[in-house]
């Protein structure tokens, strides 16, 4: 089975549907397989592609986060405070990498056994009649 963007799009997967564009997520989508190993089985090609999208998709919400802070700091007020949200969807985007390059990595080649013959010179009689 493919990936698809509703697969990854809540209540299904785990991103609200209202962060990204579908063509965004399909491009993630794309690149997530192109990621994948030759000899990947289907499985794994679908694991792979799921943890890439998630990747880039929480990255891209922790950058637009980034540029909107949780407080303001005024001229004549001194109060400035971490970005938690930014933190959160940085560290999720940090576990699908890691759990990215973890299914990559995992991925164990299929060694097709190859039988080698054995060169044997056979003498086979021939009777020649001439006529």
């Amino acid at each position: 089975m493919a990936v698809l963007p509703v697969d990854l799009i809540l209540p299904t997967g785990n991103m609200p549907e209202d962060w990204h564009s579908v063509e965004s997520i399909q491009e993630w989508i794309a690149l997530g397989v192109v990621t994948a190993p030759v000899e990947s089985s289907e499985e794994q090609i679908d694991a792979i592609t799921t943890a890439y999208a998630y990747y880039r998709g929480y990255r891209a919400k922790a950058a637009v986060l980034l540029g909107s802070p949780d407080s303001v700091t005024l001229p004549a007020v001194s109060v400035s405070q971490s970005n938690g949200r930014y933190d959160r969807m940085m560290a999720a985007a940090e576990a699908y990498r890691l759990e990215w390059e973890e299914l990559v990595a995992g991925v164990v080649p299929v060694v097709t056994p190859v039988v080698l013959m054995e060169s044997r010179t056979v003498t086979v009689p021939i009777s020649h009649r001439w006529v």
